[in-house]
């Protein structure tokens, strides 16, 4: 978080404030995660292979944080 506060000329603290956590923080930078997340929580409840919707969202998660609009 602190690199973060650092980029973004904020204090951690803010960062802390706003986002309770390094999670808070990247739910709201990367809202498909929590979709992710519950489709890889469903898998593996399921038995199946959660490296199947892995590797599905994988791309796309990947442009999200890479993409020219990532920050």
């Amino acid at each position: 978080m602190l690199a973060v506060a650092k980029l973004a000329k904020a204090s951690n603290e803010i960062l802390y404030r706003l986002y309770d956590d390094k999670c808070g923080l990247f739910e709201v930078m990367a809202p498909d995660s929590v979709a992710a997340k519950t489709v890889l929580e469903q898998a593996i409840a399921a038995g199946d292979d959660p490296a199947d919707p892995l590797e599905r969202f994988s791309p796309v998660f990947l442009e999200v944080i890479l993409g020219e609009r990532a920050i």
